[in-house]
């Protein structure tokens, strides 16, 4: 099965320095994407945040002097009533998170959602598009299986958290005790 082209063409591509204008309605879904100098977080700064409710208009946020104000765009992430759509979304909130200083919810991550969803293709694109698609069709009764889904991601990810911060503390401790044992022969 090929890959279904896009269903709408850019209208317009907006952009803007440092925030978002006043005014800007994104309705219930938008469309988050960020893009910083390099992959790390902590090293590599915000550059563009690009947004769009997916009717054709994208608005780009151009952070040049690394002024990272912006409360129009600080109010849309954090705005409840707007669901934010990610594409790996791990990185991206966490870049929110850290050069906005604002926790990014909700969120739904189509990369996720391709994992738990890819059942007939190996192209996670394709397999996130048409499960999108069938999450914005009417008919389908997904908001409490998204709800779920939500929650379970949550609860697997601070879980791993916690395994993980406990296997560093003991790693430490054990390293710790080697070097105690090792100083005082």
């Amino acid at each position: 099965m090929k890959g279904r082209p896009l269903k709408s063409k850019a209208k317009s591509i907006e952009v803007h320095q440092a925030d978002l204008p006043d005014g800007l309605d994104f309705g219930d879904i938008v469309a988050v994407d960020t893009e910083t100098q390099g992959l790390r977080v902590h090293r590599d700064r915000l550059c563009l945040v690009q947004v769009s409710a997916g009717d054709g208009h994208c608005h780009l946020v151009q952070f040049p002097d690394a002024d990272y104000r912006a409360p129009n765009l600080k109010a849309l992430f954090q705005d409840a009533g707007v669901t934010k759509i990610f594409h790996y979304a791990r990185f991206d909130v966490a870049t929110i998170r850290k050069y906005l200083n604002v926790a990014c919810a909700p969120v739904y991550c189509t990369k996720i959602a391709s994992r738990l969803a890819r059942t007939y293709t190996g192209n996670h694109v394709v397999a996130a598009d048409n499960f999108v698609d069938t999450l914005v069709d009417d008919q389908t009764p997904w908001g409490l299986l998204t709800g779920g889904l939500v929650v379970v991601v949550a609860a697997v990810a601070t879980l791993t958290a916690v395994v993980k911060a406990r296997r560093y503390r003991s790693a430490a401790a054990s390293t710790e005790a080697a070097e105690r044992d090792s100083a005082e022969r």
